[in-house]
């Protein structure tokens, strides 16, 4: 019993062709043949590196035009891929005096070491931080009046000019504190 694959059938069909004066192409790379040893690298690596976006929406549309700007290859529209590389190894993001109402989504920024949104009068809600954080500055946005909870690593706070009543649990790095203009 005779048993053909792809790859022999194209080659009969390469020798018939010579034979009466055709030519043929070469297979594609795809019906090569290829070593056991690289076909299981090749089917581990898939496995390894099959890492799916997560998208979360942004509500705030200024926002979401702001990262649009600075890290385009994370966003469609007004969702951002929370495993862009850009997202998850920025480590400054200053939206100070952009018009943000919503920070909705900061926590994926994982690698984030500085957050500026300062002088920010429709932000009134802090989401969770990223875990790295280490300079916090959202003095004079007017409306805050909660603060989340703060990064073991927060050496800098600047949470002045707003609606506090009370502040989160201090972390122990916290080296300088400035949360004057507030209702303490």
């Amino acid at each position: 019993m005779l048993n053909f694959n792809p790859i022999s059938i194209y080659r009969i069909f390469g020798i018939i062709l010579r034979v009466i004066g055709r030519t043929i192409e070469p297979p594609p790379f795809f019906l090569k043949p290829l070593p056991m040893k690289k076909l299981f690298t090749f089917f581990t690596l898939s496995a390894c590196l099959n890492i799916k976006a997560q998208y979360v929406t942004i509500p705030d549309a200024v926002f979401v035009s702001w990262r649009q700007t600075e890290i385009p290859s994370a966003m469609n529209g007004n969702q951002m891929d929370t495993t862009d590389l850009a997202v998850t190894t920025m480590t400054v993001m200053d939206v100070h005096s952009y018009g943000v109402g919503n920070l909705k989504g900061i926590r994926y920024f994982d690698a984030l070491i500085e957050l500026n949104c300062s002088d920010n009068s429709y932000l009134d809600t802090i989401p969770t931080l990223p875990p790295l954080l280490e300079h916090f500055n959202c003095s004079t946005c007017f409306s805050i009046v909660k603060l989340p909870v703060l990064p073991n690593t927060l050496k800098y706070l600047d949470c002045a000019n707003n609606l506090l009543t009370g502040l989160p649990a201090l972390p122990n790095s916290l080296e300088t504190l400035h949360c004057y203009g507030n209702h303490l």
